[in-house]
């Protein structure tokens, strides 16, 4: 691990974020990791059926100013889309950040949720 934070101070100090993907009976989990980036760094969006997350570079900056920071445009450190089927409840998505880890869990609608019965009208 300290030969891979070496190799991202030399090269100018950015980390790559690995993303995994797992699938359960009962939901769908996302796990980001990058080195180095903290909790605050990440923003997860729902846009339609689209699950956005991203990170950004942090505006901290010991020679500007409150006024000059407040400015400064947030620089884009990763970013993310997944597309969500159907059968994702996506009021009860969770996230959770913890060993450096951010976890997002999908979890699955009910089948009674995913399946309506259309009555046909009679003229």
């Amino acid at each position: 691990m300290s030969q891979i934070d070496m190799m991202n101070t030399i090269n100018g100090g950015t980390t790559l974020t690995s993303v995994a993907v797992d699938k359960n009976e009962d939901h769908i989990q996302i796990k980001l990791s990058s080195p180095g980036v903290s909790s605050e760094s990440y923003n997860i969006l729902l846009q339609g059926n689209q699950l956005i997350i991203y990170s950004v570079l942090k505006k901290e900056n010991d020679f500007l100013t409150t006024e000059e920071a407040e400015e400064k445009p947030e620089v884009p450190r990763f970013s993310k889309s997944f597309d969500l089927p159907p059968f994702v409840d996506i009021d009860n998505i969770d996230a959770v950040f913890e060993e450096n880890v951010l976890k997002v869990v999908l979890p699955f609608k009910s089948m009674d949720e995913t399946i309506k019965k259309i009555d046909i009208r009679h003229f």
